[in-house]
């Protein structure tokens, strides 16, 4: 049996869709001493997260959904 992930494996974003929301939460809800203690930048600095030229979504508050994975 052929593994469907491997026919659909996603490489990039389309315009204007973010990918791996995880990502924009954590850059959004950590302080500045845990952007440095795990060397982060802002989203800008990520290739995988800038390709789509959408890096913030007005429907998500990701500095929320960073507090919502901690709990």
């Amino acid at each position: 049996m052929t593994d469907l992930l491997e026919k659909n494996r996603v490489v990039r974003q389309n315009p204007g869709e973010r990918n791996y929301h995880i990502f924009y939460a954590i850059l959004a809800g950590t302080n500045n001493q845990q952007r440095e203690a795990f060397g982060l930048t802002h989203p800008e600095s990520y290739h995988y997260l800038r390709q789509s030229h959408c890096i913030a979504d007005k429907t998500i508050n990701d500095k929320d959904t960073f507090q919502d994975v901690l709990v």
